[in-house]
């Protein structure tokens, strides 16, 4: 089934609850305190038994009583020093303990989980410990410490290094095939590991004080990891957890015996110091029965008969001796063995005993190898750190070189500070000057403000009056408006029946200019005829005057002189001519202009009376001349507007001073801006320079606290540094050029 098919059963089936009334709105769900919960553990009283949490409804009110509820753990293992650990990976009701929690304590925190009930309270909590060692595996790695040595077989799943990446280790592993079967095999020296199908894994390591060690998978049930050294881990698997906590503990026992023989005699060096004892005194005894028997041989063959009371004697004697020496010697042996069986009890007793101690130093051992990682850490840290040092020794006896080139160098730079000082001193009563200078100017500002205020409190005052007049204005300009309209309105009419008389004239005048245009025009062409026929005997005068080569020159230039008179008059009659009609035509225009003028301001004001001017008489108005009667009385009928209007423009002028007033107003605040900006630019570079001239020196320590002063000091070396560093950059200048001229010069004397 699809996604969307699972999406409509389930709505299929919302849709069904609600119509039977089950809706999951409707229901609530019922609430279970920490009360009405029974939690308890199971097992757990030996390390090889499986815990298991358990939650109990117990709610007589409700009809699931007794029914198990389902929950989520939290596991913690808990040391008797009140160390508390969780054990991760673990959240399920189930916790097989190891070898790792013997002698501590299990905490299991729960909470129940249900979907028609909701839980309220704290997470129910039960500690179970102290964990014991099983009797089975403690005897079974007694047997083990007794032979001195032991082989189990694994399961052999990576080799990695903790040191590398994950990528890195899988990389180094791919050239194995994994899981392999090998062996392990432990004894009191060492610690080997060998397969027979691949002779690349075999590896041994003595047993020490951090390596090697093991540490216990906790999720998983078989699982460990033997650590060689701090590079080599190898991760096995063991057939059960049985097999698991035999190889720890056992591992862990023998380095603990091999850590304490190391530092104490053991119990079984006593042994063997005991045993040498029986077998000294055993020889002892042998040693003189021998002696005995063969005093007894040889007095028998030498003096048989003669000493027989004697060697009855000394034969007693040596019996009676004999027997002290077994009678101790047997004393001695049930004394041994008494020993011996007591050390056996003590040794059984305190296996679990030395077990924590064991464990303990595993932790030891794990904390100090970290520590020996962050020694090694810092080890590296120290050369590296040796090495800056060194280096920065260099430098300083670098710096050391460049700082008595640099006290020489300060010499000269001494004298050029006492000459800025000249003129440092110099620039200061310059800037006394400008700031007075400037006090001067803000008092002028100073003044000019009040000046600018007293100016916009009068101009409100005068808006104020400036409105009130206006509204006055206004009903006495409506009403008079009225009245002139009723006046202008009879005029008009009498203007009009008067316009149409002075339009009649107009085009009888214009009749009689066309009569004179046409005239003039036929005028002119004769004068234009009569100006040819002259200029055509002018030629032949010329000719006739060529000809006559006997009369005189001053006849001559008569002629000619006459002859150019002539000419000049006339063209000089054409120009006036031409003049005349000109003036004719901007006469006309200049009428017709005016006309429209005035006739367009009173068709403004009076539209409703122009309306019954056809268009034919306003075109024929603005081609003629208006006679001056006319213009006369349209400035009478004018007058009457300009009379009610003059004190609109009274207003309209008052309003202009007002601005013109603002305009001054504004421009003055633009230069009061300029000038504050000027300030502003001076007082910067003032600043700047006094930086660039301050040494930070002269600064003063403010109060504060050590750290404060620290900080404030180090800031002002390294700004020194850098001030000598530029001081450094302009001599190494310095010195290029000198060596320069240097250069030159000896080339020169070469």
């Amino acid at each position: 089934m699809s996604q969307t098919e699972k999406k409509k059963l389930g709505f299929r089936d919302k849709i069904k609850k609600m119509l039977d009334g089950d809706s999951p709105r409707e229901k609530k769900k019922s609430i279970i305190e920490e009360t009405s919960v029974k939690f308890s553990v199971i097992g757990g009283s030996v390390h090889s038994e499986l815990i298991m949490a358990e939650a109990i409804l117990d709610s007589k009110n409700d009809n699931n009583n007794g029914m198990p509820l389902p929950i989520i753990c939290k596991w913690y293992n808990k040391t008797k020093s009140d160390q508390v650990t969780e054990i991760e990976g673990i959240t399920g009701a189930f916790y097989q303990p190891n070898a790792d929690d013997i002698n501590t304590y299990i905490i299991v925190e729960a909470k129940p989980i249900l979907e028609e009930s909701e839980y309220k309270g704290q997470p129910l909590r039960q500690e179970i410990g102290p964990i014991v060692i099983d009797k089975a595996i403690q005897e079974e790695v007694q047997e083990l410490l007794e032979t001195g040595r032991f082989k189990i077989a694994a399961k052999l799943e990576s080799i990695y290094d903790p040191t590398l990446s994950n990528d890195e280790n899988e990389k180094r592993n791919d050239s194995y095939s994994f899981p392999k079967q090998v062996q392990l095999q432990i004894d009191t020296e060492k610690v080997s590991i060998y397969a027979q199908d691949d002779e690349r894994i075999n590896a041994t390591v003595q047993l020490g004080q951090f390596y090697p060690s093991i540490k216990i998978v906790k999720r998983t049930n078989n699982i460990f990891e033997l650590y060689f050294s701090q590079n080599i881990v190898y991760r096995l698997q063991a057939q059960s957890n049985t097999h698991r906590d035999v190889i720890t503990v056992a591992l862990r026992m023998f380095c603990g015996k091999k850590l304490i023989s190391s530092q104490f005699p053991s119990s079984d060096d006593q042994d063997q110091q005991e045993q040498y004892q029986e077998e000294s005194n055993q020889s002892i005894s042998n040693q003189v029965n021998n002696q005995e028997n063969q005093d007894q041989t040889r007095e028998e063959q030498a003096e048989l008969p003669k000493t027989e009371l004697i060697q009855q004697n000394s034969g007693n004697q040596l019996v009676s001796n004999g027997q002290q020496l077994q009678q101790q010697n047997q004393q001695q042996t049930h004394q041994q063995t008494e020993v011996r069986a007591v050390r056996k009890h003590q040794t059984q007793a305190t296996t679990s005993e030395s077990y924590e101690v064991f464990v303990k130093l595993n932790e030891l051992t794990k904390k100090t190898v970290d520590l020996e990682q962050l020694r090694d850490e810092m080890k590296y840290q120290i050369q590296q750190l040796q090495d800056e040092n060194k280096k920065k020794e260099t430098k300083l006896e670098q710096v050391d070189q460049q700082l008595q080139e640099l006290k020489e160098k300060l010499k000269v730079q001494v004298e050029i500070n006492e000459q800025f000082k000249q003129k440092h001193s110099q620039y200061m009563n310059e800037k006394l000057f400008l700031t007075q200078e400037l006090q001067v100017i803000q008092q002028e500002i100073e003044e000019k403000n009040r000046e600018i205020d007293d100016q916009k409190v009068q101009i409100e005052k005068l808006n104020t009056q400036l409105l009130r007049k206006k509204e006055v204005l206004d009903q006495e300009g409506a009403q008079s408006l009225q009245l002139t309209i009723q006046d202008l309105a009879e005029k008009l009419n009498k203007q009009v029946q008067q316009n149409k008389v002075v339009q009649e004239e107009l085009i009888e005048k214009e009749a009689k200019l066309n009569e004179t245009n046409q005239e003039k025009e036929n005028l002119q062409n004769e004068v234009m005829h009569f100006k040819k026929k002259y200029e055509y005997l002018l030629q032949e005068k010329q000719l006739q005057v060529a000809s006559q080569k006997s009369l005189d020159s001053p006849s001559t230039q008569k002629i000619q002189n006459v002859s150019s008179h002539h000419s000049i008059n006339f063209n000089k009659k054409e120009d006036e001519n031409n003049s005349e009609k000109a003036d004719v035509d901007t006469q006309n225009n200049l009428s017709g202009h005016n006309h429209m003028s005035q006739s367009s301001n009173n068709s403004n004001q009076f539209s409703k009376s122009l309306q019954g001017l056809s268009p034919v008489h306003l075109q024929k108005s603005q081609s003629h001349v208006i006679p001056v009667q006319q213009n006369k009385s349209l400035i009478i009928l004018n007058g009457n507007g300009i009379k009610n209007n003059e004190q609109v423009q009274d207003v309209q002028l008052i309003k202009s001073q007002l601005q013109t007033k603002i305009e001054e107003n504004n421009a003055l605040s633009k230069k009061i801006i300029q000038l504050e900006t000027t300030l502003e630019t001076i007082t910067q570079a003032y600043t700047q320079d006094i930086k660039s001239i301050n040494s930070p020196t002269k600064r003063k320590i403010k109060e504060g606290g050590n750290e404060q002063i620290l900080q404030k000091l180090v800031n002002s070396l390294t700004e020194m540094i850098t001030e000598k560093d530029l001081a450094l950059e302009n001599q190494k200048k310095i010195n290029k050029e000198l060596i320069q001229k240097i250069q030159e010069f000896s080339v020169s004397q070469s």
